[in-house]
């Protein structure tokens, strides 16, 4: 999965949709991660705030990924 977003990272990267100023391997393991916290938030007692959480992402993608 990893080596497959990391692909993705790089043809974007590529074609000029994303910021060239990250590594894209990376940015894949980021975004693994991130789909791991929101299993574990999923089976915790005390969730994670769904609009907090969207504005923490959104404000990876905007200061991370976007040129």
């Amino acid at each position: 999965m990893t080596s497959a977003l990391e692909g993705l990272f790089v043809e974007m990267q590529t074609k000029g949709w994303m910021s060239k100023n990250f590594d894209p391997r990376a940015a894949a393991v980021l975004i693994q991660a991130y789909a791991l916290g929101k299993i574990i938030d999923d089976i915790v007692d005390e969730k994670v705030d769904e609009e907090a959480w969207n504005q923490l992402i959104n404000k990876i993608i905007d200061r991370v990924f976007s040129d």
